[in-house]
């Protein structure tokens, strides 16, 4: 049996269409009910930080109070200049969007708070559009676009390759091959890996939590830029473009103008670890030694590309992420690809639902990784088994995925000294590692009073226990984690190095303590194996479940999730 080209192309056109009519109802929708549900921000540009490279804006707190640190924002300039929510009658979102004069996604990253107005750093623009800001002009925060333009590329992509004549689009899923050997972390990776390219088209490694992924693959590059290779990475979001580039073995590369990236932005270009990174504009105009794409950037130049071996290598990062058409699009632009990620982690986002019986093998076109790994013949499979991040505690629970495969290097000290804070010596483990502790819910999302109370209490307590450690709450629906950001961010002392986020938006993250709220109604969601395990995985010391005690009842639906039940510290 193999994937058959007809309902892969149907799957990808149903999930286009689905977020094409999502999009226009959005854009349907009036322009004042947005505001007052708080999907959209009214603030005014203030000037270009150029240390920094972020837009300031001001938020008339009469108007409008400021979203959240973080957020992620369709950042936009519209002709419509009017803050007179009250006086827009029928305006649509769409009236907005379409005399747009300046627009990038941006993300909320510092804030300034004063009695009557907030000051607001915004990330993502790119440095030649920093002219199209006027002085007190009026910006638009909205819900990010959808991927429509990355979704068209890919569909056209299969639509203009014959059946049966590219060999990832037509693979056979009669028997799994899937049977990676542990990759040996030493002096000889680099050359090791070399010299399985000689001789493979295609090497697959798997990296569990904290196995040093990045720091390998920056590794990689180094070597190929010495030997003048031409190279592509290409990611799913640019945040791990940038976490790869920042690596200490690039500096050559930078500071002899070999790593170029699209899409830069001025935060990017002023970010002293990327210093001599080059803006990408062409293959045919600069034919860059090594490039940094998203998947949506690298799908628009695939898609205008003749075939070729325009690089020596393609690395596509973040894997699990990936289309299986993904992935097939990137190495139509190289030869040799080095595919890393985690079938085991966060797996690409899709919205159209199909049966589960899934009869037309739709699961392995949305999941690339996991299709290229089971079923891609002469590939050279690795798995990273040594992880830097997990305590011993949290490697014996997070090995319920990994078939007792990974071995703790984690060099944190330990035990951890809680005898002063009783809070934490009753919720954590001295040595790391994870802790249960289930509490009465109520029906829904949001936590009860008292354990949003619970909450803001243990956060507190953890900077001082120490004010420099990284925090990060996480939770499945982004109602939940609406109101625990606005409970944090309004209740905590010290909010420095706190990150309160949905889980889908973390996989790469490292933080020292982590608290995963489970709401009764996100149980089932949250349990997901890919989910679960990137949540419970991001912390080098130590993780804190808080649920209900439903939650027994739901974990002994999948034996990799009972087991992890089975070496947790119930508090």
């Amino acid at each position: 049996m193999t994937i058959n080209n007809s309902k892969h192309i149907n799957l990808i056109q149903d999930e286009l269409t689905y977020q094409t009519n999502e999009f226009e109802k959005l854009l349907r929708k009036q322009a004042a009910k947005m505001f007052v549900d708080g999907q959209l921000y009214l603030c005014r540009y203030q000037g270009f930080d150029e240390a920094r490279g972020n837009l300031i804006v001001k938020f008339d707190h009469k108007i409008c109070l400021p979203p959240r640190k973080n957020e992620h924002f369709q950042c936009f300039v519209s002709e419509m200049q009017s803050d007179a929510v009250r006086n827009w009658g029928g305006l649509t979102y769409k009236d907005l969007r379409t005399k747009v004069t300046a627009q990038f996604e941006s993300r909320t990253v510092f804030f300034t708070y004063e009695k009557d107005h907030s000051i607001v750093g915004l990330s993502g623009v790119k440095v030649e559009d920093v002219e199209k800001y006027q002085k007190d002009a009026l910006v638009f925060l909205a819900p990010t676009d959808p991927p429509l333009n990355y979704l068209l590329n890919l569909l056209n992509f299969l639509k203009e390759t014959p059946a049966n004549s590219n060999e990832i689009l037509s693979l056979d899923i009669t028997k799994v091959k899937w049977n990676p050997k542990p990759l040996v972390v030493d002096e000889d990776i680099v050359t090791n890996i070399q010299t399985d390219l000689i001789h493979n088209e295609t090497i697959i490694i798997q990296g569990p939590p904290g196995t040093g992924k990045t720091y390998l693959m920056a590794q990689l590059c180094s070597a190929f830029l010495k030997t003048d290779y031409r190279i592509l990475v290409t990611a799913l979001t640019n945040r791990a473009l940038v976490e790869l580039a920042e690596k200490e073995h690039l500096k050559t590369g930078f500071a002899e103008g070999k790593i170029f990236k699209s899409a830069l932005t001025a935060d990017e270009s002023k970010n002293k670890k990327l210093r001599g990174i080059r803006a990408f504009k062409s293959l045919s105009q600069q034919k860059p030694q090594m490039l940094l794409s998203t998947y949506y950037i690298m799908s628009q130049i695939a898609s205008k590309a003749i075939v070729d071996d325009h690089f020596d290598y393609i690395i596509i990062e973040e894997a699990s992420q990936a289309f299986l058409s993904t992935i097939a699009l990137a190495k139509k632009l190289g030869k040799k690809c080095i595919i890393i990620g985690d079938i085991k982690q966060l797996e690409p986002i899709f919205h159209k639902e199909y049966a589960p019986e899934d009869i037309n093998n739709y699961h392995l076109m949305v999941c690339g990784l996991k299709a290229i790994s089971y079923y891609l013949p002469n590939t050279k499979q690795y798995i990273l088994t040594d992880s830097y991040r997990l305590t011993q505690n949290s490697v014996d629970a997070t090995n319920s995925f990994y078939s007792g495969m990974l071995k703790s290097k984690s060099e944190a000290q330990l035990p951890l000294k809680f005898s002063q804070f009783p809070l934490l010596k009753n919720t954590f483990q001295d040595n790391g590692g994870t802790s249960l502790k289930m509490v009465e819910l109520p029906d829904g999302r949001i936590p009860s009073g008292e354990c949003s109370k619970f909450i803001v209490e243990l956060v507190n307590t953890l900077k001082q226990f120490n004010a420099k450690s990284e925090i990060a709450v996480l939770a499945f629906n982004r109602d939940t984690i609406r109101f625990l950001q606005k409970e944090i961010f309004s209740k905590c002392s010290n909010t420095e190095d706190v990150l309160v986020e949905t889980i889908d938006r973390i996989q790469g993250l490292t933080t020292d303590f982590c608290i995963f709220f489970i709401p009764t109604e996100s149980i089932p969601f949250a349990l997901q194996v890919n989910r679960f395990n990137v949540a419970t995985s991001r912390a080098r010391l130590c993780t804190l479940l808080i649920t209900s005690k439903e939650i027994k009842y739901f974990c002994k639906i999948n034996s990799e999730i009972e087991n992890f039940f089975l070496k947790v510290k119930n508090v």
